[in-house]
């Protein structure tokens, strides 16, 4: 298993993307009922490419023939018991009884054999107390893959924004989608002729590059479409790699790190967006991917490192305008760079490093601006034009000083987002209920397991904003460069955030999906606050209620999720 450690120590995005590939052609929907032979042959065809690469990966390490033939036994052996245990999957998932909602895809059996895999993985790293901070990362990746995989087999195109029709009717994400696939061209037309065609294009030109891959293989584009959370989803677990690496960056230690990502993947806000096909998620990940390169840019400040960060962030704004953003913890640490060249009096580097930004701006800026300044000169639609909602059913009436300041008990009955247009008896009103509400609940989950979710949420949001402000103000161990970076960045999004709920009031803005970044600052910086408690003696007896309230914040979210699944699925079986 060398090749393995290797692939996880030094490309993790790549095998996290070979990870979703397996998954995605177990599980796929390839056809309407029933499992498809591609779905049999590609735990095969894995495991024979799995052992050829490591035989090759150990002959170019200069492996005695010894430890060549003994890691060979190992990896064999390991390929063939995973193989056999898919294969084992994949027979119950056929033979199980098929369910119209989910094309013949049963979800409950590839939760119950993933969660088989995880606990025996830990049974035994317990057993032999082989546990270390790199492998519970490791276990904490793989049982964030296997829940989101549940949740995306359950919940499959169910509470998608602004979709439209699955095929067919032109409008919405999916029309989106379809136009890009039949067409092969941008639209040929001013946007706002077609509902949500407004958006920047590389989340549906992606999607359908997707779907056309699948239709040129022979699959239905009717069938084909079910597949396209597929892709949100790997953007949902590259997006959790880099909040580890930019936790790690800002000097988290992995023991602490990994609660970033224990919160960030147990998070109801990340299940309902890593499962949208908008472009939201992949947004996240570029917004996200672009403070981490610049985070590296910072210590090895090379042409070739501030051009990525150039291409991610456009890449980010073709994906959403709202990436904008990430400039703000961008241009600090930019700044923070001039400013020591500055006193280093060093000219030449100073004329060097600014020769750098002028690059960044040289591919950031026609990439950033491209679909807007196209549509604005074709058809004089506005550079940051968003549709006034249609519905006024969902419209918000009460005043700024209500909106603001009322947090009265009865706005968490129900205690998932109110419209009036689902039957509750107001319009979602407060921008920071609405936060918080959307964040960490799900419509159809029942109410004892909603409202503790609701409760330890809340109390995770005040906890974690204090210690966010206590760090900022008082804490001299974390540098004054990752405050300001840190800082702006949750100013920046909360001030966006509430801007555009009272710009455009209604139901639908006060949602964390326009905030979700927040989810990972919050997380972040309790994590340092314990990390700093265990330098304390005295205090270090404070880190046992945090870890009580992560792990119960933790265990409730995935229940909730588990359930509404286990649920939703029952209730189409036996209806």
């Amino acid at each position: 298993m060398e090749l393995l450690k290797y692939g996880i120590k030094k490309h993790p995005f790549v095998m996290i993307f070979m990870g979703w590939l397996y998954a995605f052609l177990m599980l796929g929907r390839f056809q309407v009922d029933g499992v498809n032979p591609v779905s049999y042959a590609s735990p095969v065809i894995f495991a024979v490419i799995f052992i050829t690469l490591e035989a090759l990966y150990l002959k170019n390490t200069g492996a005695d023939e010894k430890k060549l033939k003994s890691c060979l036994i190992k990896t064999s052996a390991g390929a063939l018991a995973v193989t056999g245990y898919m294969e084992l999957m994949l027979y119950v998932f056929s033979v199980s009884p098929s369910m119209i909602i989910l094309s013949g895809r049963n979800s409950c059996v590839p939760l119950f054999f993933g969660m088989a895999g995880l606990l025996g993985l830990f049974i035994y790293l317990t057993a032999k107390k082989k546990w270390t901070a790199e492998r519970f990362t490791i276990f904490l990746f793989g049982a964030a893959f296997v829940f989101h995989i549940f949740y995306y087999l359950f919940a499959a195109l169910l509470y998608q924004h602004d979709v439209g029709q699955l095929l067919g009717d032109g409008e919405g994400h999916f029309g989106y989608i379809e136009y890009l696939h039949d067409n092969l061209w941008l639209p040929q037309f001013d946007p706002r002729e077609r509902w949500q065609f407004y958006h920047p294009p590389l989340n549906h030109i992606l999607q359908a590059v997707f779907l056309k891959i699948q239709t040129l293989l022979g699959i239905g584009k009717r069938m084909a479409a079910y597949n396209a959370t597929y892709l949100p989803l790997l953007y949902f677990m590259f997006t959790l790699l880099i909040f580890y690496k930019i936790s790690l960056e800002l000097g988290l230690k992995k023991k602490y790190a990994n609660i970033v990502v224990a919160v960030c993947a147990c998070s109801p806000a990340f299940f309902n967006i890593g499962n949208y096909i908008n472009n939201d998620m992949l947004s996240v990940m570029f917004m996200m991917l672009s403070i981490y390169l610049a985070l590296k840019w910072y210590k090895d400040r090379r042409m070739s490192n501030i051009l990525k960060i150039a291409v991610s962030f456009g890449a980010g704004m073709l994906s959403k305008l709202s990436t904008w953003m990430a400039a703000v913890p961008v241009a600090i640490i930019f700044i923070a760079a001039l400013i020591e060249e500055l006193r280093k009096k060093d000219k030449k580097a100073f004329g060097q490093k600014l020769g750098q930004m002028f690059a960044f701006l040289g591919v950031a800026a026609p990439l950033s601006l491209f679909w807007s300044v196209r549509n604005y000169i074709r058809w004089g639609v506005p550079l940051t034009y968003i549709p006034v909602g249609m519905d006024r059913s969902k419209a918000i009436k009460e005043g700024v000083l209500q909106r603001l300041f009322d947090f009265s008990p009865s706005q968490l009955k129900p205690p998932w987002e109110a419209m009036i247009k689902i039957g509750d008896p107001y319009n979602e009103y407060n921008p920071l209920i609405g936060l918080i509400k959307t964040s960490c609940t799900t419509v159809s989950a029942p109410p004892y397991i909603n409202y503790p979710v609701l409760a330890i949420t809340t109390l995770l949001c005040i906890v974690s904003f204090i210690c966010m402000i206590a760090v900022i103000i008082r804490s001299k161990s974390m540098k004054g460069l990752h405050k300001a970076i840190l800082g702006a960045f949750y100013a920046v999004i909360m001030v966006s955030y509430y801007i555009f709920c009272f710009k455009y009031p209604d139901t639908c803005t006060e949602e964390i999906r326009y905030a979700s970044q927040v989810i990972f600052i919050g997380a972040f910086f309790t994590a340092w606050v314990m990390q700093r408690l265990e330098s304390k003696e005295k205090l270090r007896k404070l880190q046992k209620p945090l870890y009580g309230l992560i792990a119960s914040y933790c265990i409730l979210a995935v229940i909730m999720e588990v359930e509404f699944g286990l649920t939703f699925a029952f209730y189409y079986y036996f209806n």
